[in-house]
C-alpha cells in the first residue's frame, strides 16, 4: 500500500486477496483505510476470499462489513473439499495428467485403496493441499500406478497438527543422489513449484526437469520433513 508501482494504484485491474480472515484488527482498519480513501473497488474489480468461522475478529470486524454491506459484494460460499469427497478421485485424477505433463511422468492411475485414504484424509488445506499431495507423490512413485503405501507415507506427513521439524538432506551415496535430495527439499520448500525452485537453485526449468525425472522412492530421506 506503500509503493508508489503497487498495482493498488492502477485501473483496470483484478486484484485478488486472498484468506483476508488472517489479518488482525489493525490490518483490517489499515486496509479498510485505504480501500475508502483510494476508491480502489471503483478503479478495479476485487475478490477476496475468506473462510468463515476461523476468525473471530474477522467475521466481527470492520472490514467483512464494509465488504459484504458497504461495496455490496457478491457473495459465494464454496464448501471445503471435506464436504464433497465424491470428488477427490476426479480432482486427483485432473491433477495427475497435470503434473504427468509437467514432470514428464508415466504415472496413470491410483491403485483402489490409494483413492480411498485419499477421500478419508481430513483435507485443511481444501484443493491447494490436495493438488500438492498429488504433485509429490507423482514426484516420489517410480511405478505406473500410485500406490497405497505412497500415499499413506505422504498423507502422514500432511496430517492436521503434526509438529514441523527443520528439513534435513542426507550427505550419503553419489553427488548424484546428494543432488536429487536438494532439489526434492527446494521442491517441497518452494510448495512443489518448478519456476520458484529453479530460481532459488540457480539453474533453468529444463535443467531441473531433468533432475525431476530421476527422482524416485530411492530418495526416500530427503522424504521425512514436511511439506
Amino acid at each position: 500500500m506503500k509503493n508508489e508501482d503497487s498495482p493498488l494504484y492502477e485501473t483496470g485491474y483484478t486484484l485478488f486477496f486472498k484468506d483476508v480472515h488472517l489479518l488482525d484488527i489493525d490490518q483490517q482498519k489499515q486496509l479498510l483505510l485505504f480501500l475508502n480513501q483510494s476508491a480502489l473497488n471503483r478503479r478495479n474489480q476485487l475478490i477476496f476470499s475468506c473462510a468463515p468461522g476461523e476468525s473471530p475478529a474477522f467475521d466481527q470486524g470492520p472490514l467483512k462489513n464494509e465488504i459484504v454491506n458497504i461495496f455490496q459484494a457478491l457473495c459465494l460460499s464454496i464448501p471445503s473439499l471435506n464436504e464433497r469427497r465424491e470428488d477427490i478421485p476426479n480432482l486427483a485424477t485432473l491433477y495427475l495428467n497435470e503434473f504427468n505433463s509437467q514432470m514428464a511422468k508415466q504415472a496413470i492411475a491410483f491403485d483402489p485403496g490409494a483413492l480411498t485414504l485419499l477421500q478419508n484424509f481430513n483435507w485443511s488445506g481444501n484443493l491447494y493441499q490436495l493438488r500438492a499431495v498429488i504433485q509429490e507423490l507423482i514426484l516420489c512413485s517410480d511405478s505406473s500406478y500410485i500406490t497405497e503405501a505412497e500415499v499413506r507415507m505422504v498423507l502422514k506427513k500432511n496430517a492436521e497438527g503434526e509438529p514441523s521439524a527443520p528439513p534435513a538432506v542426507s550427505l550419503e551415496g553419489t553427488l548424484d543422489d546428494i543432488t536429487k535430495r536438494v532439489i526434492l527439499q527446494v521442491l517441497k520448500e518452494e510448495n512443489m513449484n518448478q519456476s520458484s525452485a529453479a530460481k532459488r537453485l540457480g539453474i533453468g526449468r529444463s535443467t531441473l526437469r531433468r533432475h525431476i525425472q530421476g527422482i524416485s522412492q530411492t530418495d526416500a530421506p530427503s522424504q521425512k520433513s514436511p511439506t
